[in-house]
């Protein structure tokens, strides 16, 4: 696909510290580390089929303000679980450690803590996770502006990235702080991926890559143990090769 948004770092250093970032509003503060981890959650749930038709139908009430995220583990060390198939008998699933729960609950609860987000498809895998976000200018807690921007159009979409960086880097820290409480080694890659989704198509073919992305998890860019990955820089970029295709 082209037109990939750049690499963005994330608004504060709160990734690695563990504090959250600095220019979110009160009410929008990460959870804690106190929030209780669910003991089994539904392969319905986990596969978010009926998350998926969400962000198929609701995606164009939000012009410019619907991204695909791709967040990455250091080194791509798999802290949140092994994809398991031929030991279930059942299709490709993530078994979650601990924190691949912890995650799971951020993300499934991400517009508790930050209204103005919403996150109608995900998926974690081993050592990353993709996600498509919507951002809603209306309900954020002030308008940022960029004075260096003279395009309006440039500036309002400049405004949802900030936002959207604030969303990704409030997860990190959340779960950053969670496994330095608990004494669990674990560290992200200090920068995330993100680009804008413009057009129906384009939206069907991210939201059937997340779905099946267990199901691709043997010939995945970011799996170690993929001997066939031609271009390394794919790993480092976070993208996803099936949508470079395009």
């Amino acid at each position: 696909m082209n037109n990939i948004a750049p690499k963005h770092e994330d608004t504060s250093k709160s990734v690695e510290t563990g504090r959250a970032p600095s220019d979110r509003a009160p009410s929008d503060r990460a959870p804690s580390q106190k929030t209780k981890i669910p003991t089994s959650m539904s392969n319905e749930k986990y596969q978010n089929k009926y998350r998926i038709n969400s962000a198929r139908a609701t995606w164009h009430d939000y012009s410019d303000g619907a991204f695909f995220v791709t967040v990455c583990t250091k080194n791509h060390n798999h802290y949140f679980g092994e994809i398991h198939t031929v030991e279930t008998g059942r299709a490709p699933s993530l078994q979650m450690t601990v924190i691949g729960q912890f995650l799971q609950e951020n993300l499934q609860n991400v517009n508790n803590h930050y209204p103005y987000a919403e996150m109608p498809s995900f998926m974690i895998m081993p050592n990353h996770w993709h996600a498509i976000v919507f951002i809603d200018n209306d309900k954020t807690p002030y308008v940022r502006r960029n004075n260096t921007i003279t395009n309006e159009k440039t500036k309002i979409i400049d405004s949802y990235k900030g936002w959207l960086s604030v969303v990704v880097g409030g997860i990190k820290s959340a779960v950053t702080k969670f496994a330095h409480e608990n004494r669990m080694n674990f560290a992200w890659q200090t920068r995330f991926h993100d680009h804008i989704i413009r057009k129906h198509n384009e939206m069907n073919r991210i939201v059937d890559y997340i779905e099946n992305n267990p199901d691709t998890w043997d010939t995945d860019c970011f799996n170690k143990n993929n001997t066939h990955r031609r271009d390394g820089a794919r790993v480092e970029t976070g993208r996803a090769p099936s949508l470079q295709m395009k």
